[in-house]
């Protein structure tokens, strides 16, 4: 049976054997720029619905958009830290309140699919916990995991394959809360502090989850207008746009990928999704007007 290796013994090993990768930010730069105050909005999260997000995409894939639906949703959860078992007592904390966004979609591959389903867990003061990619296509599965190790203030990524080959594991060492994960954006820009019509910043953005792990230099600008905000994420020639709704939650509209891939919402639901498990549910749910946001 497939199993994830995700001890942090792997880690250690590799900390201990290996120099670490020591990634220096301004501590002015985006500690003042992300707000935990989404997160921490109890009249939003703490009904026990859940933001339910439908975007029309295109993916692209060896060279060509593949159209399918990707769902995200985000909603207030709980999560065990299991991975400090073996770290420092200081380490060993009961279940962490917080919040997961989920992203999950199935795109054609020609005579197959690709499969991905991602999950992020985020603590109420915005730090990373968890992230998890699975993706499975015709040519088999893989998972590939990051976690924060706060007691030698690193990440720890570790992959494998349904075949039972790890693809190693890399420790990276951060300095301050200004180390954000590629996969992290799509919640992560609607936390920035927009107090401002326009502001710009510096982060170490990482690679996304599915390339080997390293974090380069990153700039994020915003503008504030009556319609909208529009975010730009640039690392190097690498080019991120995203186009928010201009008031509370902060919506994601469309996102522009760096990979020509591309997001459209369609349709945006505040719901119980425990209410909406059976066949027909999605449609009645899209249908019922007293659960969407307004446009």
């Amino acid at each position: 049976m497939f199993e994830v290796s995700g001890s942090i013994l792997n880690c250690l090993t590799v900390f201990a054997r290996c120099a670490i990768l020591f990634l220096f930010a301004s501590l002015d730069s985006a500690l003042a720029q992300f707000s935990p105050a989404l997160l921490q909005n109890d009249s939003y999260w703490g009904d026990g619905k859940a933001e339910f997000d439908l975007y029309d995409a295109q993916l692209m894939r060896a060279g060509q958009p593949r159209h399918c639906e990707m769902i995200v949703t985000l909603l207030r959860d709980t999560f065990t830290p299991e991975l400090f078992a073996d770290s420092t007592p200081a380490s060993k904390a009961g279940p962490v309140s917080g919040i997961r966004m989920s992203q999950m979609f199935s795109a054609p591959l020609g005579l197959t699919v690709e499969q991905q389903s991602l999950s992020i867990f985020w603590n109420l003061h915005g730090d990373l916990y968890q992230a998890l990619l699975v993706t499975a296509s015709g040519r088999g599965h893989r998972v590939i995991k990051a976690e924060t190790i706060p007691d030698i203030k690193s990440f720890c990524f570790e992959s494998q394959d349904d075949h039972g080959q790890a693809g190693g594991t890399d420790l990276l060492h951060f300095d301050n809360q200004t180390h954000v994960l590629y996969d992290e954006l799509p919640l992560r820009v609607r936390t920035i502090e927009f107090s401002k019509s326009a502001g710009e910043f510096d982060i170490q953005l990482a690679t996304p989850l599915a390339d080997p792990p390293a974090f380069k230099p990153a700039k994020v600008s915003y503008k504030v207008n009556e319609r909208s905000i529009n975010v730009e994420v640039l690392q190097g020639n690498a080019r991120d746009h995203f186009t928010l709704d201009p008031d509370f939650p902060f919506l994601l509209r469309e996102w522009k990928a760096r990979d020509g891939s591309s997001f459209k919402l369609k349709n945006s639901l505040k719901v119980d999704l425990s209410n909406y498990t059976k066949t027909g549910d999605r449609e009645r749910a899209l249908k019922d007007p007293m659960l969407r946001h307004p446009d």
